[in-house]
């Protein structure tokens, strides 16, 4: 399951994860070789012992009905222990698959029927959201088009490092009686950890099982997957991963009673293996129909893509991929296959950062394009030079980049943003490539490090250090903003809701625009026309729509796909 809402990772990067599935560029095909030297190996190295990014991650490769692994790195940042193809990781959002599949097999076997109304199934104190006539059905849930919202605004979670963990059927069903639908139902998709968890739910309340009982019964006992499991045991705990943050320390594992068809389930890659063999359709099952039931795509989304029963499909030059990914406060995933090539991938790791962009290379034989170039390991750095850069920048009016040194190693962090660590270049440059950005520290007449260029996304910004010369301003290195009179601007500012508790806030002044997302910083955007906008330091753009009266009446956030914020009248 993705993070809890929310923009993150910048030294520019605005994920707004209002998908599972990272947009990632597709590419053509070219196997992969096994080898200590291939590039897949090549490409874990870099990410875990030269980035130090990632932590441990396996690899599974299904080609020609064979299998094959690639690991590399450590079930802990602190422990010795290695990462195997039967080390227990969090899937996160791939859960979703498993649970629409519980649902396939239900409406094969005649036991409920996709167009089945979710009250029906609820009790009787529940009110379900509905809209004028339409009601939400268990197809509505599967394929993210309930138009119920991404999360529950009564989430309150006691501790942030473990969110779902006290969230209760009563406060699930308090939600449900109270929210009222902003949008048609059916009508497009929005990605809803609540709506997959609901869906799980219910299946439990038909069945009479709990989750983890239900999917064990229909789904991992047949197939054999007996370490894919929600508790651990403590033989389990022994070869299980612990989840790391960005900056690569040691962080809370996920609970998830209550959605725990949205996230729930722990998963080694040889038993994803197995349930890859079953979705490529390479093993008997008496699944079979079912799984066809959840690659049957009929919902558009996130541009060229289409929904399935959480499946996703996205087109490509080497045919169509079928995937999923998945993350929780430390961990990544994810699964993916090409039907009409028979070839397949599981990727796993223990830390937050993304894993889909190897998974999508690998199916698209084109590993190389992950290489970067390597930093220089022979660099030494006395420590008061690396204290010497540290401190923060001022990269716009609204937006800090904190330089920190821990452990001999600096990590850069925005306003409001986590920590991403860097890898020296040079004495002066450094980078995160996962982000492709690039640091250079320069002196001033006196030696003394008082500023940096920041180079993202071909802009580049001449950074003060906070407590150099006052009279010294930064300087941003782009092309001039499509200008705007302040009546112009001043008719597209206010609140815009993407979801409860998830709003966009839009101010002027006299010449400028700026977006303030929920618990972040406020960001200029700049006029590309009247109405379309760039954050020009992140790879996203804004566009405002009129209603039929000429008002703005929503905003259109094109980032991992389009979606959509009403305007709060």
């Amino acid at each position: 399951m993705k993070k809890l809402l929310k923009l993150n990772r910048l030294l520019g990067a605005l994920v707004l994860r209002a998908s599972s599935v990272v947009t990632l560029a597709l590419f053509t095909c070219n196997a992969v070789s096994a080898g200590a030297n291939n590039p897949l190996q090549q490409v874990l190295d870099q990410r875990i012992n030269q980035q130090q990014t990632d932590v441990g991650i396996v690899v599974g490769i299904l080609s020609g009905g064979q299998e094959h692994y690639e690991t590399l790195g450590k079930i802990n940042a602190h422990q010795d222990q290695l990462v195997n193809p039967d080390t227990l990781f969090e899937i996160g959002s791939i859960s979703k698959t498993f649970t629409s599949l519980l649902l396939a097999d239900m409406v094969i076997k005649g036991e409920v029927q996709l167009h089945d109304r979710v009250s029906q199934y609820l009790p009787d104190s529940v009110t379900m959201p509905s809209k004028g006539d339409q009601h939400i059905t268990l197809r509505h849930l599967a394929t993210h088009s309930s138009g119920l919202p991404r999360l529950p605004d009564n989430m309150k979670p006691a501790n942030l490092n473990n969110p779902y963990a006290d969230y209760t059927e009563k406060d699930l069903y308090q939600f449900l009686s109270a929210y009222s639908l902003n949008r048609d139902i059916g009508a497009e998709v929005e990605y809803s950890n609540l709506g997959m968890g609901l869906l799980g739910h219910v299946l439990t309340l038909i069945t009479g099982m709990d989750y983890e009982s239900l999917l064990r019964q229909r789904i991992l006992a047949p197939l054999e997957m007996h370490n894919t499991k929600i508790k651990f045991s403590k033989t389990d705990l022994e070869n299980a991963a612990t989840g790391h943050d960005q900056a690569g320390e040691p962080t809370s594992s996920w609970d998830i009673p209550t959605l725990a068809g949205a996230g729930a389930i722990r998963s080694s890659a040889k038993d994803m293996m197995k349930y890859l063999k079953l979705q490529m359709g390479l093993v008997e099952s008496d699944l079979k129909d079912a799984v066809a039931l959840t690659h049957q795509f009929e919902k558009d989304y996130a541009g060229n893509m289409k929904m399935g029963l959480a499946w996703i499909k996205s087109p490509s030059p080497s045919g169509e991929f079928i995937i999923h990914d998945g993350g929780t406060g430390g961990f990544a995933s994810f699964i993916g296959f090409n039907l009409s090539k028979k070839e397949g991938v599981v990727v796993l790791g223990n830390a937050r950062n993304e894993v889909a962009d190897i998974g999508m290379t690998v199916l698209a034989h084109k590993v190389e394009k992950l290489l970067k170039p390597a930093a220089d390991k022979n660099l030494q750095f006395k420590p008061e030079l690396l204290a010497e850069y540290t401190g923060d920048y001022q990269l716009t009016p609204e937006l800090l980049l904190t330089i920190s040194k821990v452990k001999g190693q600096l990590f850069a962090q925005a306003t409001g943003q986590g920590k991403l660590a860097l890898e020296a270049i040079s004495r002066t440059e450094f980078a995160n490539h996962q982000v492709g950005a690039r640091m250079v520290f320069l002196r001033d007449e006196n030696k003394q490090v008082n500023r940096m260029t920041f180079s993202q996304g071909g802009t580049e910004i001449n950074a003060l250090k906070r407590g150099a010369n006052p009279d010294e301003a930064f300087v941003v290195n782009v092309k001039p903003a499509f200008e705007l009179n302040s009546d112009q601007l001043k008719r597209l500012t206010g609140p815009y809701r993407l979801a409860p508790g998830a709003d966009f806030t839009i101010t002027s002044n006299d010449k400028h625009l700026y977006a303030q997302f929920t618990g972040q910083s406020k960001m200029e955007i700049y006029a590309l026309s009247e109405m379309k906008f760039d954050y020009r330091f992140v790879d996203a753009k804004i566009t405002f729509v009129n209603s039929e009266s000429g008002h703005v009446d929503h905003l259109i956030l094109h980032q991992n796909g389009d979606h959509k914020a009403m305007k709060v009248k």
